[in-house]
């Protein structure tokens, strides 16, 4: 598919192919006024990609070819290589089609994801304008950006910076024992002040100024950790920070702890983090649902872990034993104890979930109770459709049947927090626009937690505070008739309702997705 074609002041024509014709169109060619391959063009061995996804629905839509006066060519790609030469996703080609040596070609947009911009616009003053799906620009380290302005050598302006209106998203809070915040998601910027993807907050809401910004994550954290010498384990979908990626860790002030740097292999994407009362890091991380433990030192991955089990959420018990959700294959329980090396633990009963041989069932998420009892959430998929439903295990994993629920009409269930009076807080997607439920004791939905006092949208993590108070992280711009947006704290533990002060002090953050610069109020 000839993607981008452009007539040259002299008749000869420049095409851009998104895929393999059958004529075998190379990536990018150039033809004489009569329509013939122009033999002075050195492409040579081409771009190693076509400049587009093969399966963009509308090719029509984007222009990845530009022409400057001086017969120079910008180029916008997925490719990593011109004529074997490594190169970034922007590129710029002398008119003889050899890459121009003055131009950022490996640097200006670098070639971290596989995919490349979509759109290119040359300004008046030789400038140019960048756009389309959020990709890393100079300096790589910077966060994502769906709309940059890049200067004539490919250098980045960073005076360039276009403010967007929609909700961020909180992904993870930790509460710190001195009663400050620990947030993750999807946002770069804190009431005003450059926040990548990670801040803190003093126990009011305000931002903690003291907490440093200088790790500059560039994708977005999902999961927090909080060591005992107040060091933070971050986990997520960030590519670098430092010279790590998917996981780092930062010190009590927010620097990036250079001497820990973990090496996650394959892994895209971190969704929990705890640690063991030894120090050691567990990560749960995609894909291959990877269930690993890093050292606490340095970072690396321990070998002599050995966990059992198709883990999808952990636990970890104040004795470093691991209770984990996913599947047991041997026995198909959804929820098993492991010591702290990962070797199945005894006493702990296991038992099948479901005899329906066309259901899958997988442990998606669990808490525990002060009491040890254990909260499983259970996702099953049959021909029919999905179900979640949770179950309480006593400390032995048996099965306590005075629990019983069911969650048939929830679109996503994402985290369980328990608190003292023995009532369970759920975050996900509910019908009926509600991100949080509440359970009574014997599992039964609390008339309590009403469209008035929860959030109306996704709720992505829970937690209770000692006090009792509900914290809510999510994806969510309301909680009942107040705008508040990505984080709330809930008051009373009967009855979920916001504190006016605290409400009129709200917490908001966007754009989300955060593309180039997110704004968060906090509460």
């Amino acid at each position: 598919v000839i993607q981008n074609l452009v007539v040259q002041p002299d008749g000869k024509i420049l095409l851009l192919a998104s895929q393999s014709t059958g004529r075998a169109w190379p990536p990018l060619a150039r033809l004489l006024p009569d329509g013939t391959p122009d033999p002075s063009f050195a492409t040579g061995s081409n771009f190693n990609e076509y400049i587009t996804a093969p399966n963009l629905t509308r090719p029509e839509q984007c222009r990845s070819i530009a022409l400057q006066a001086d017969d120079k060519i910008l180029v916008a790609t997925r490719a990593t290589t011109y004529n074997g030469t490594p190169i970034g996703h922007i590129v710029r080609l002398l008119p003889d089609g050899t890459l121009d040596p003055s131009f950022a070609n490996s640097t200006a947009a670098p070639s971290i994801l596989t995919i490349g911009p979509s759109w290119l616009h040359l300004t008046a003053t030789g400038q140019i304008l960048v756009a389309g799906r959020a990709l890393h620009y100079a300096p790589s380290s910077s966060p994502m950006a769906a709309v940059v302005l890049l200067n004539a050598d490919g250098t980045r302006d960073t005076g360039f910076q276009p403010r967007a209106s929609v909700a961020g998203q909180v992904n993870d809070v930790a509460l710190q024992p001195d009663g400050k915040y620990v947030i993750g998601g999807d946002f770069n910027e804190v009431n005003g002040s450059t926040a990548y993807n990670v801040a803190r907050l003093q126990a009011d809401g305000s931002v903690d100024a003291t907490f440093a910004q200088t790790a500059a994550m560039n994708g977005q954290v999902n999961a927090l950790a909080l060591q005992s010498d107040g060091k933070i384990v971050v986990g997520g979908n960030f590519s670098t920070v430092g010279t790590a990626g998917r996981v780092a860790r930062l010190l009590p002030s927010g620097v990036l702890d250079p001497s820990y740097i973990p090496s996650l292999g394959a892994a895209t994407r971190v969704d929990q983090v705890a640690l063991q009362p030894s120090g050691y890091a567990l990560v749960h991380a995609w894909p291959g649902s990877l269930f690993l433990r890093l050292q606490e030192s340095t970072g690396q991955t321990d070998a002599s872990f050995q966990p059992v089990g198709d883990v999808r959420a952990f636990v970890v018990e104040p004795a470093g034993h691991i209770v984990a959700a996913g599947l047991h294959n041997a026995s198909s329980s959804i929820v098993w104890r492991m010591l702290p090396d990962g070797a199945l633990a005894p006493s702990f009963t296991l038992q099948r979930e479901n005899s329906n041989p066309r259901a899958s069932v997988y442990g998606t998420a669990l808490t525990r109770d002060a009491a040890g009892r254990l909260y499983v959430l259970g996702e099953e998929t049959n021909p029919g459709g999905r179900r979640f439903y949770i179950s309480r295990r006593q400390p032995d994993g048996s099965n306590d049947g005075s629990f019983t629920t069911s969650f048939n009409y929830a679109t996503s269930v994402n985290s369980l927090a328990a608190q003292s009076d023995n009532r369970v807080v759920v975050g996900g997607g509910f019908g009926g626009n509600k991100g949080l439920v509440r359970l009574t004791e014997s599992g039964q939905d609390d008339l309590s937690c009403t469209l008035d006092n929860t959030p109306e949208s996704e709720g992505k993590r829970v937690l209770v505070q000692p006090d009792n108070k509900i914290i809510v992280a999510g994806k969510f711009t309301r909680v009942g008739s107040t705008a508040v947006v990505g984080l709330a704290r809930l008051l009373n533990p009967t009855f979920l309702g916001i504190n006016t002060h605290q409400s009129a002090a709200r917490t908001v953050a966007w754009p989300v997705p955060a593309h180039d610069e997110v704004h968060v109020q906090p509460d």
